[in-house]
């Protein structure tokens, strides 16, 4: 989007002004994208419990043996 917004910039399609609005609109829509993002990495990485997986593992192991 942002590439998009640069080449009618650049092309006299819209002016500064209006660069600069639509800008700052694409950079809050990629600072709360990124904050989903990264609340969306916590939430599965505590939701993953490893010890858990282990444990299972070992008594697959067992089962195997």
């Amino acid at each position: 989007m942002l590439t998009k917004i640069r080449g009618m910039l650049l092309s006299d399609d819209i002016d500064q002004q209006d660069y600069k609005f639509m800008k700052a609109q694409c950079d809050e829509n990629i600072l709360r994208l990124e904050a989903e993002l990264k609340e969306l990495k916590n939430s599965v990485s505590s939701k993953l419990d490893l010890t858990t997986l282990v444990d299972e593992a070992l008594i697959r192991l067992e089962r195997i043996t």
